[in-house]
C-alpha cells in the first residue's frame, strides 16, 4: 500500500488557501467540499482533511510520473529516500 505523508501546512494550504488557517477555517472548508451538515470530531475532521489534500495532489504526482510509494511531501519540494526530486 502506498504512503503518503503531508505537513499541516500543506493540509491547510489545500483546504483553505494558506497554511496559516486556523483548525476551525480548514474544519469548515471539510464540511463544505463534502456538503456536511453533520458536526465533525477533531479526529474525523483531521482524517478527512487529509484525504481532501491527497485528492488535490494525486493528480499532480500521476502527471509527473510519480507512482511510487513512500513519497513525502516536505517544505519546497518533494522527496523520495531523502533526495529532492523536484
Amino acid at each position: 500500500m502506498p504512503v503518503y505523508e503531508y505537513t499541516a501546512l500543506q493540509i491547510k494550504k489545500a483546504l483553505a488557501g494558506t497554511g496559516k488557517a486556523k483548525k476551525e477555517q480548514v474544519q469548515v472548508m471539510v464540511k463544505n467540499i463534502l456538503s456536511l451538515n453533520i458536526s465533525l470530531n477533531s479526529d474525523s475532521g483531521d482524517a478527512l482533511a487529509c484525504a481532501i489534500c491527497h485528492a488535490h495532489i494525486t493528480p499532480f504526482l500521476e502527471k509527473i510520473g510519480i507512482k511510487d510509494s513512500h513519497i513525502r511531501l516536505r517544505g519546497r519540494g518533494l522527496f523520495k529516500d531523502r533526495r529532492i526530486i523536484i
